[in-house]
Parts: C-alpha cells; sequence; structure tokens
C-alpha cells in the first residue's frame, strides 16, 4: 500500500527496504539503478530519512564503503508507520470510511479540503491498492466491500494495528471490556497466544462490532466448518460482550454471536475442514524433524506439537484471508532480516526446506510464507537461537600482551566473559621480545595485543588499550559478529 503515498516517500522506503534485504554496506550507485534514479538522489533521500525519520530509521553513509542500515534504529519503523499514514490523505481516507460510510463525494471534498480532481485521482489509486487485497471501493455512496464481510474485517485490524499498534486504541468501546472478552473466549476454547495475538484478535472484535453496527454482516467461509456447538460457547459469553457495549452507541445484534464466530473463529476452528489437513500435519512434522536432526536441537512432543500448531496456523490464516496484510511494514521480515544476519546457514536451509514443502502440497510455503515460518521458528522453539549459538562456529582469538602472560589472560578473560561461545581465545606464551610475526598469527580470525607489532603482515590485528575499553570491546565485537 506504499503506493499511496508520494513518490519521494516510496522511493525513501524502497531505499531502507533494499538495505534491510541485502545485509551490510551496499554502493549507492547500484541501489540507484535498481530505483532508476540518479546517485545524487540516493544521497539526498539517505539525508532526508536521517533528518526527518532518524527517530526511527536511519542510514549510515561512508564515502569508502556506501550504504547500510543503521542497526540500532532500523526496527523502530510502528511509529515510522504511524506519522506516514498521517501525512497521506489516502490514509486518512480510508480511515474515516471505515467510521464513516455511505456518505457521498460533497462530503468528502470537505471533510478532507481536497479538490474533486484530487479526489478522484487518489480514489483512482486506492482502487487499484484495494483490489491487491481482494477489496473494492463503492460509489455514491462511498464504502469498501468484498467478496467475504470478513476480509474488509481482515484488512481495517492490519491497518489500525500498524498505526495504533499497543498504546493507542482508535474505537469508542472500551479497550479493557474488549481484551476481557476475548481473554474468555480464548479460555472456552483452549486458544492459545501471546499479547500481541490477543491484542490483534481485540482489534478484530472491535471492527466487527462497527461493521455490523453498520449493517455490514458476514458469511462463513466457504472451506470453514464452524460447528454450532461453537456458537453455543459463544452464547455463554454473552455477559463479557454486554459490557463491551455497555455506555456507548452499540447494542447485541439477533445473530451476533454468529459474527462473533465468523470473524473471530475462522481461522481457529475445526482446521480439520481441509481435505489435506492430515497431509499438512505430516508434512510439517517432516519439516521440523529434519530441523532437530540436522541441528541436533531437541523438542519434547507437547513443544513439537505446539510448533506444528502455530506453523499450521500460518496457513490456516492465509486460507482466511489469501491475501497480503502488511500495510506499509512487514514485521516478519525485518525480524527475518536479523535471523538471517546471525544465522545464515540455519535461515537459507529453512528456504531450501519450504521450497521443498510448496512443491510436495502445493500450499506456499516458501513464495508466501518463508518470513512468517522463520518468526514462528524463532519464536516459539524455545532455545534454538541459544543453541545455534552455541553450535556455531567459534571465533578464534590470540591474546599477545608486553606486561606478561598474566595480564594477556585477564584480556582474554574479559572478551571471553563478554563473548562467551562465540569465541575461543588463547595467550601467547612466549617472550614479546622475541616475538616474530609467523604464519602461525594467520591461523587465527584475529590477534589482539596492547602494543604494534612491528611489520605485521596480516589484516586480523587489532590493537587495544592496557585495560580493555568499551571502545575496545565494540571493536572486537563487530570483527566477531562480521566474521560469525
Amino acid at each position: 500500500m506504499r503506493r499511496l503515498l508520494k513518490n519521494t516517500t516510496q522511493r525513501r522506503l524502497a531505499i531502507i527496504g533494499v538495505l534491510r534485504d541485502l545485509l551490510g554496506w551496499q554502493p549507492p550507485e547500484m541501489i540507484a539503478e535498481l530505483l532508476d534514479c540518479s546517485t545524487k538522489t540516493v544521497l539526498s533521500d539517505v539525508e532526508a530519512i536521517n533528518d526527518y525519520w532518524g527517530e526511527h530509521v536511519g542510514v549510515e553513509y561512508s564515502r569508502t564503503n556506501g550504504l547500510r542500515l543503521n542497526e540500532s534504529l532500523h526496527n523502530k519503523t510502528r511509529q515510522l508507520a504511524r506519522n506516514l499514514m498521517e501525512e497521506s490523505e489516502a490514509f486518512l481516507f480510508l480511515e474515516r470510511l471505515f467510521f464513516q460510510p455511505n456518505e457521498d463525494i460533497d462530503y468528502w471534498l470537505n471533510e478532507l479540503y481536497i479538490s474533486e480532481a484530487t479526489f478522484y485521482r487518489m480514489v483512482k489509486q486506492i482502487d487499484n491498492v484495494l483490489e491487491e487485497k481482494g477489496l473494492i471501493l463503492k460509489r455514491r455512496p462511498f464504502y469498501i466491500t468484498a467478496e467475504n464481510e470478513c476480509w474488509v474485517r481482515e484488512f481495517y485490524v492490519q491497518l489500525f494495528l500498524e498505526k495504533y499498534g499497543i498504546n493507542e486504541w482508535p474505537f469508542d468501546v472500551e479497550r479493557e471490556a474488549v481484551i476481557a472478552f476475548i481473554r474468555k473466549m480464548n479460555q472456552s476454547f483452549k486458544l492459545d497466544g501471546n499479547d500481541r495475538e490477543l491484542l490483534e484478535t481485540s482489534y478484530l472484535l472491535a471492527v466487527t462490532i462497527v461493521r455490523t453496527a453498520q449493517d455490514f454482516y458476514s458469511k462463513p467461509m466457504a472451506n470453514v466448518s464452524i460447528h454450532h456447538k461453537s456458537t453455543e460457547k459463544i452464547l455463554a459469553l454473552r455477559p463479557f460482550a454486554e459490557r463491551v457495549v455497555q455506555s456507548t452507541n452499540y447494542s447485541m445484534t439477533n445473530h451476533w454471536q454468529v459474527e462473533v464466530a465468523n470473524s473471530l473463529l475462522g481461522n481457529y476452528v475445526d482446521p480439520s475442514f481441509s481435505k489435506d489437513y492430515s497431509e499438512t500435519l505430516e508434512a510439517l512434522g517432516k519439516f521440523i524433524d529434519e530441523l532437530e536432526h540436522i541441528y541436533e536441537v531437541s523438542l519434547t512432543a507437547k513443544k513439537k506439537q505446539h510448533l506444528i500448531e502455530r506453523l499450521l496456523r500460518i496457513k490456516t490464516n492465509y486460507q482466511f484471508y489469501p491475501y497480503s496484510r502488511t500495510i506499509l511494514f512487514d514485521s516478519d521480515a525485518y525480524f527475518t532480516r536479523n535471523a538471517q544476519s546471525q544465522f545464515p546457514h540455519f535461515t537459507k536451509y529453512v528456504h531450501q526446506l519450504l521450497l521443498q514443502l510448496e512443491r510436495t502440497t502445493g500450499d506456499p510455503w516458501f513464495s508466501q510464507f518463508h518470513f512468517s515460518v522463520l518468526a514462528v521458528l524463532f519464536k516459539e522453539w524455545e532455545g534454538l537461537a541459544l543453541s545455534l549459538d552455541i553450535r556455531s562456529s567459534k571465533v578464534k582469538i590470540l591474546v599477545v600482551s608486553d606486561s606478561g602472560r598474566s595480564h594477556a589472560k585477564m584480556i582474554a578473560e574479559l572478551i571471553q566473559s563478554r563473548f562467551y561461545y562465540r569465541v575461543m581465545i588463547k595467550t601467547y606464551e612466549g617472550s614479546v621480545l622475541e616475538l616474530s610475526s609467523d604464519g602461525r598469527f594467520k591461523n587465527y580470525d584475529l590477534v589482539v595485543t596492547n602494543f604494534p607489532i612491528q611489520h605485521y603482515p596480516y589484516s586480523n590485528l587489532k590493537i587495544i588499550d592496557d585495560f580493555l575499553t568499551e571502545a575496545d570491546l565494540s571493536a572486537i565485537g563487530a570483527v566477531i559478529k562480521e566474521i560469525h
């Protein structure tokens, strides 16, 4: 949906995306070629990114090395998404249209303070973007619809989540009452989920309340079977539902439990609706088995089942809404970028397995799901990241000191305590007075010394202070990260 933003904003976000996907330093000339603009424009955009968005995302520029994302800032894009949406007339229109459907063009021209020509240009852009989401913008009056009302609701959940997140609440129903209902529903149906998933479902309930009050009703998905007992369980939650609409302009509809079931349980209840359900479970089981075997990270039967269910939910979510849920930023893609940087072998092997899984099952496990799968694996597989880190290749370090072996040992201990299992450290045992930089030094990834070694021929030397400073440790850490 970035096409709804200004062209300059789209290009700046594209620069961030390129640097996110291509790890390390990148030449600005290459980025300019990819984005079909001049190098001068890229560098000007980088300056604007740092000036205007620097609190949330930043790009480092070096005449020698090129461009790369600022590692300390690149994940703070949620607030940036809100700011960009606030500045966009198209996003403003979409949000207001949710709360105020069925108004004519005169209303919107007055509401947005724009000309009729500008409005229709914007509407044409919105048409193209919504089509990719399975949605339709109706005119005379204006409202959004779809083949299935649940798609509209899912779209607005993602839009509001990306804009308002966990700390704000754009609806005129009490957030605490909505969350209380969702918690009770999860207990009743024995559904698990983290806080973000709880919040997402709470957003979905709030969106459902608003849309049904506007006479937009859902229908069950063709491939989803919601059992009668499910609606009976929801009916038992009526006291909690009444608290949600208490002291509001909303009321309980005659079939409120059906709306809740269609929207909130469509991607949870009875996943065996799929004819290939058992085949998918078997394929996911083999996928996890392969990762356990190759990387020697074992799972209990219970945890393995939980992990398979979480992966299966990626597929059922896609079946429920078969379009991209991303509005401006894909949080799983940003998460995966760090995983690829830290564990390139594991992530590449997962990609290979997902390609095989896609060919075997016909489901888009790689082409559509690979970011989500990696996010689930690292977030839900307890101990996976630590185990991969411990088993990864160690950075070999030699510590040389002109103040004696005890001093060298102290430096080695400080490095070891900071970087623990990522390094394998030795101290130089001989006298530095007879030191010669022979071939042995070449066998180490890093040679750390508190004095310059004359005529040292290799590039693995790092000179430090007599007592390691934070700057020394950071510099050593940068080398370790690069090698690791």
